[in-house]
């Protein structure tokens, strides 16, 4: 994550609540870029995008490895019941002061994994497997969070909490897999590709339960909503995308007016304009090469926009394209998407967050080949990283079988090649401060001239996940002295 930008938990944090994260976080897993870094006063979470993917292997859904502020803990059982727990701890011990509890648990994302006796009433149904093992990790979510409801009721706070319930994108295609009906799977931004549920509840402030709003809204709205609810001060300088949703929850029949949200989804650190985006407000939706989420590469720009009209009210499966009877609609809709695309890229440039190497708050950086949050084209490309001291670092790479090789620094384009002998898979290399694109590896000891310097190419098979099967490449700095 870009790390100037104010998250949440820094809001609420700064407003006096007690703020904690217990799951996935996916945001960086070094200073300054961990959740301790970014407003949670408490964090429990697992490194990477999942459990058991790289940086986080080897490592299971059963008695998983985690980090609680930062330090390496065991948890005792199932992750999403650990999870519970720590959250209900927090809970407890924050229950005479306002809090904030962010729960985003890992389950149910892939490996499938938990106890059969959840997943065998829909494997006895005749259902796939995994399918079975999805749909078992979702009753043992459904029980976890039964509790936490029960507990703020027996704290008696269950009045006065605010409690949502959300997902982040729909499911990922497979077999028989339940998706209501809509279009598309994850990665896609069809409606079965970002359509999620989001429950609200607060009963002390006189909110009628059991009621549905129609009106659209999305993951942006949610922090302005909590502030307005809450009272809590939005941090200077900082301009909201999203709305407070608190009059459509006070009053079904509030005046709302119409808006646009937008949707994009890619692979790759640089999106591209009109690669499977959206445009959406309360009746029509707009999308462009809609599940086209592969990075494209730059021989192929610019992406011709090929929009596709669909009216939600009458069509929520997406199944009739309607464009070419309402083509000013579509134009209208291409007008603002790029008005919204201009912005984004002017506001952010694309930048990626900076991973800081020999500071005092993170002796040891862990840089792992799948966090490279330069990645492109599914080919590492480094990290960029500011240097906070310049001096000596020990190198520490993860490499199989440690036969005689070179290891390889390169910073800004400054390269130090340094000999690992058999057996041998750390050196000490002088590196200056300052900010800018580290990348390390290893290379055969006999390499030509014109591959000297140049990271060897890492072969995917045209699949990111490939890169989730090991963690070779990963390597620890440690500052030493200057």
């Amino acid at each position: 994550m870009a790390t100037e930008k104010v998250t949440i938990a820094e809001m609420f944090h700064a407003g006096g609540y007690a703020t904690g994260i217990f799951g996935k976080w996916h945001l960086g897993d070094d200073y300054p870029l961990r959740p301790m870094d970014q407003g949670f006063e408490e964090s429990l979470v697992f490194k990477g995008g999942g459990i058991g993917s790289v940086p986080d292997l080897p490592n299971s859904y059963f008695d998983t490895r985690l980090y609680e502020n930062g330090k390496p803990v065991e948890g005792e059982g199932y992750c999403t019941e650990v999870f519970t727990d720590a959250t209900i701890r927090f809970i407890e011990t924050n229950r005479k002061r306002p809090f904030f509890a962010y729960l985003p648990y890992n389950a149910p994302h892939g490996p499938l994994v938990v106890d059969k006796k959840y997943s065998e009433p829909f494997r006895a149904m005749g259902l796939d497997e995994k399918v079975a093992d999805l749909y078992g990790m979702v009753v043992n979510l459904d029980q976890n969070f039964g509790r936490i409801l029960n507990r703020l009721r027996e704290l008696d706070l269950e009045q006065n909490t605010i409690v949502i319930f959300m997902s982040d994108n729909g499911a990922w295609s497979g077999a028989r897999r339940y998706n209501a009906g809509l279009a598309g799977w994850k990665g896609s931004v069809q409606d079965g590709g970002i359509r999620a549920p989001f429950f609200f509840r607060w009963p002390a402030a006189g909110l009628q339960g059991g009621r549905k709003v129609d009106r659209i809204a999305a993951h942006i709205d949610v922090l302005p909503t909590l502030l307005d609810a809450t009272g809590v001060s939005k941090t200077d300088g900082i301009e909201f995308d999203g709305v407070s949703l608190m009059p459509l929850f006070r009053d079904g029949n509030a005046n709302w007016p119409d808006r646009n949200l937008y949707f994009q989804f890619h692979r790759g650190l640089v999106p591209q304009r009109y690669q499977n985006c959206a445009v959406r407000n309360q009746r029509w939706k707009a999308s462009s090469r809609a599940g086209d989420e592969v990075q494209h590469d730059t021989k192929d720009l610019p992406l011709q926009p090929a929009f596709k009209l669909y009216d939600m009210e009458k069509d929520p499966g997406e199944t009739t394209d309607l464009a070419s009877q309402n083509p000013k609609i579509v134009q209208k809709m291409k007008a603002s998407y790029d008005e919204w695309y201009e912005k984004m890229e002017h506001s952010r440039d694309w930048a990626v967050g900076v991973i800081h190497i020999g500071s005092k708050n993170e002796p040891v950086t862990h840089l792992s080949v799948y966090q490279d949050n330069c990645y492109n084209f599914n080919q590492p490309t480094g990290w960029s990283v500011e240097i906070e001291r310049g001096g000596h670092y020990r190198v520490t790479i993860n490499r199989p079988n440690y036969p005689p090789a070179n290891l390889v620094v390169k910073f800004n384009n400054k390269i130090t090649n340094l000999p690992l002998e058999q057996g041998e898979n750390s050196k000490i290399v002088k590196l200056p401060a300052g900010q800018g694109m580290l990348d390390i590896w290893v290379e055969p000891k006999k390499v030509s001239s014109a591959e000297v310097g140049q990271r060897p190419v890492v072969a995917l098979a045209g699949n990111w996940e490939v890169t989730a099967t090991s963690t070779a490449g990963d390597c620890d700095i440690e500052f030493l002295r200057e």
